[in-house]
């Protein structure tokens, strides 16, 4: 597995993989492996038998509907909570995807009046907040 499938591997990206799977084999009776789905999700293209196909209204289709179903699972668990927050910094490889990232942005705003802001490098937001912390904790220890 290359280290590109790796960004893509967040509970929204497996569904939207699964979707365009599905997506690809209903409407042009094409069948990919993970890889290939993953490809066609950056590019917006299949090749199928020698021919290159434009599939960027599937992906559209597909990352919207990820992104709808992201922003009504965290409406509905922090909606009581989003208006005493300062702000919503969203993380995640997957929105290293410009199209995901905006679509996300744009559901945000039109579905919770949110200006959502995405993390410069989303696919290590995490890794660098733990590095922080460890930081943070070894500096705390050396001044006891």
């Amino acid at each position: 597995m290359s280290t590109e499938t790796t960004n893509f591997s967040t509970k929204a990206m497996h569904s939207t993989v699964i979707d365009l799977k599905e997506a690809l084999f209903k409407k042009h009776n094409i069948e990919k492996d993970e890889e290939e789905v993953i490809n066609a999700l950056k590019t917006g293209k299949v090749i199928s038998r020698g021919e290159t196909i434009d599939i960027s209204g599937l992906v559209k289709d597909v990352f919207l509907k990820s992104a709808d179903d992201i922003v009504s699972e965290i409406l509905a668990n922090w909606q009581s909570k989003i208006d005493s927050l300062e702000e919503i910094i969203i993380t995640g490889g997957v929105l290293e995807n410009s199209l995901f990232s905006s679509l996300l942005q744009e559901l945000f705003h039109k579905k919770a009046n949110w200006l959502v802001n995405i993390s410069k490098y989303p696919a290590f937001s995490n890794v660098h907040g733990f590095y922080l912390i460890a930081q943070s904790m070894i500096k705390a220890k050396n001044k006891k």
